[in-house]
């Protein structure tokens, strides 16, 4: 787990000390969309004004580039109008509109509860015999020589840092006589959430920007639902939004390129609109840099491309989301090959980001009260891509695959590319060439 310095806790105790002080001071300014004006450089201005008992910092950002800034804001703005009407006018959405005020008192109760508790907690550690002299000198020291260089550092900031910091000495402290946690998401390259969970809780960080990374670019879309939901055109826009979603699973990358290929057949959770739209998922994929392909061929095989294959297409004739494919030519004996290359890093990706889509499973069951059990979803999911990408495992199947077919009445009709052992490795695999047509696009019967 995470490894605190003395000076990592001191660090720590200035900007929790001074974030939670402020907590019941944040104020929201609507509507949501003026956060963002005038086009000019970008500037952030800090004023600092004290007064009662309030510390805090307004902020006032202004942003040059308004063109992705305004399109994640359009629907934004058209919701804005239409929320009074329609939370007028729709029980539903007045339920909703008096749900979320109530959440807001009880999120301010618990800061409040929880500033008032950091007081007590403060007042006991100070009583203490032992510990309490060296704590008033350490507080005393971060109030003198550290609290001054944050002091124009906006709160929700100082609350961010203060969050993490909590977490890791928390992490921290659980872990104390636990065994450390693995050095890989899946120490037996098989799906294993429960060693991911313990690989992902030292890394705080690297969670938390992923997490942080796939929020934002989903915003515009999640904000277009949201104004499709007060317009009642959810089912109207379907075809459209269908197309966005494909464009916003593209750009998030492989594992969620999978996911929405799985979800376009799973008519118990999607509409046929949106069935329909992901399924051209299987034909969009954007391929990776054949320089990357080539170097990793030549890592996993020991061997330079051009020493094993007297040809080689220098692009990809087909790529998919987990690796892409290769048109080549044996130079030991001149035979057509398919050469199948894994994509870089693709077991890290697929880890991290099942890992946070199965934190939030949970949360999106809960919130929209739904009977399907999104955990396991996601844990089928996961071992079934984890397992595409294991080519040696991939190879041992088509072998047995074809054993099998042989006492069979289709051993005359049916069969799997043979693999070529010699160039065969956990990230490339290498098949005899077979011509052929899709079976959704052939015209025979």
């Amino acid at each position: 787990m995470v490894r605190l310095s003395s000076s990592a806790i001191t660090v720590w105790l200035a900007v929790f000390y001074s974030t939670f002080p402020d907590c019941s001071g944040f104020q929201a300014t609507p509507p949501l969309s003026r956060l963002f004006h005038d086009v000019g450089r970008p500037r952030y201005e800090w004023n600092q004004e004290r007064g009662n008992n309030r510390k805090g910092t307004d902020v006032k950002l202004q942003v040059t580039n308004q063109g992705e800034i305004g399109e994640i804001l359009s629907p934004l703005t058209e919701a804005e109008k239409m929320i009074p009407t329609v939370i007028e006018e729709n029980s539903v959405a007045s339920a909703v509109s008096h749900a979320l005020s109530a959440l807001g008192e009880e999120v301010r109760g618990v800061l409040d509860e929880g500033t008032s508790a950091i007081g007590s907690i403060d007042t006991q550690v100070k009583s203490l015999d032992t510990v309490g002299p060296l704590y008033t000198a350490a507080k005393t020291q971060v109030e003198q020589n550290f609290l001054p260089l944050i002091s124009d550092v906006p709160a929700p900031v100082t609350l961010l840092v203060a969050v993490v910091g909590t977490y890791s000495i928390v992490s921290f402290l659980l872990s104390l006589g636990k065994p450390p946690s693995p050095n890989t998401p899946y120490p037996t390259m098989k799906y294993d959430a429960d060693a991911a969970e313990d690989y992902y809780d030292t890394r705080v960080g690297e969670v938390l920007a992923r997490s942080t990374q796939i929020a934002f670019m989903s915003i515009k879309f999640g904000l277009s639902i949201l104004v499709d939901f007060l317009g009642g055109k959810l089912q109207s826009n379907q075809e459209i939004r269908a197309t966005e979603l494909c464009e916003l699973l593209t750009v998030l990358g492989p594992s969620f390129i999978k996911i929405g290929q799985s979800l376009s057949i799973r008519t118990d959770i999607l509409s046929p609109a949106y069935q329909r739209g992901l399924k051209s998922l299987q034909d969009q994929v954007p391929a990776f840099d054949t320089v990357v392909a080539r170097r990793m061929i030549e890592e996993e095989l020991g061997q330079p491309v051009d020493k094993i294959f007297s040809e080689f297409s220098s692009q990809p004739v087909a790529a998919a989301s987990l690796g892409q494919v290769y048109r080549a030519k044996l130079r030991s004996n001149g035979k057509d090959v398919a050469v199948k290359v894994q994509r870089p890093n693709i077991l890290n990706q697929i880890a991290l980001d099942m890992h946070v889509v199965r934190q939030i499973a949970p949360v999106v069951k809960r919130t929209f009260n739904l009977n399907t059990d999104y955990v396991g979803i996601v844990d089928v999911w996961a071992t079934g891509f984890v397992e595409e990408i294991d080519y040696l495992s991939e190879a041992e199947n088509a072998k047995a695959f074809m054993e099998t077919l042989k006492i069979t009445a289709l051993s005359e009709v049916v069969f799997a590319p043979k693999v070529v052992d010699e160039y065969t490795s956990e990230k490339v695999l290498v098949t005899e060439w077979v011509e052929g047509e899709r079976l959704d696009k052939s015209a025979k019967d």
